[in-house]
């Protein structure tokens, strides 16, 4: 049983990982209290940057790997440390289906800094719209995965926010723990990091799917 495992842990090993970067680009910024944004990748003011020249587009499934939101650049930042909370986006001014919760927290008390949500194993569609939340450091993926439990747990932070002047229709930031209030036309700053699996060559592929069949064999005849 134990070779057959190792088997399939060395085949899953063989995809490479292709990284996206994808950034909004500020101009004509501000800065506010908020308790998220909604966004999706193929927004227009998103600009994508790729880690090889072979890959000319966005896939349309992607492993999300981080989320950073930017810290205000003046006022009061104030002293708060927040996950981060992602859900599919909404129009009911409620959360939608609960996607996932950073790995980690991060503490807003520094003007002008990143503020990096890391991921581990969540997957999300590129164009598809995705609410992400700030939530407290109480919150755990089963306590925020409906609204009435990410409102228990809400919480806003000082960020950079950039007013886009016409936003596509759900796009903006929200005001409230309801997210029933939108500030006008603005756009948290924001920079995400993804990839993507490859599949491995045809020669490569069936010799490992081969060396699994070997060991299964050998161990069905033991």
């Amino acid at each position: 049983m134990k070779k057959t495992i190792i088997a399939l842990m060395a085949l899953a090993g063989m995809a490479m990982a292709s990284d996206f970067s994808s950034s909004i680009t500020m101009g004509n910024a501000g800065n506010g209290g908020y308790y998220g944004g909604t966004v999706k990748l193929t927004d227009s003011f998103f600009s994508t940057s790729f880690s090889s020249e072979e890959v000319t587009e966005l896939p349309e499934i992607l492993t999300l790997n981080s989320i950073s939101f930017y810290s205000r650049t003046s006022g009061n930042q104030g002293n708060k440390t927040v996950y981060l909370a992602v859900y599919e986006y909404t129009a009911d001014s409620t959360t939608g289906t609960f996607v996932g919760l950073s790995s980690n927290t991060v503490t807003a008390n520094t003007l002008n800094t990143a503020l990096t949500f890391n991921f581990e194993g969540i997957t999300i569609n590129s164009n598809k719209q995705y609410q992400l939340l700030f939530v407290n450091t109480e919150s755990t993926a089963e306590n925020v995965a409906t609204f009435d439990g990410y409102k228990a747990h809400a919480t806003n932070i000082g960020i950079n926010v950039h007013n886009q002047g016409s936003l596509p229709n759900g796009d903006g930031t929200y005001k409230s723990n309801g997210i029933n209030s939108w500030e006008g036309s603005f756009i948290p700053k924001l920079t995400i990091e993804t990839s993507v699996p490859t599949v491995p060559e045809p020669t490569t592929a069936t010799l490992s799917l081969l060396a699994l069949a070997g060991l299964t064999a050998r161990r069905r005849r033991k």
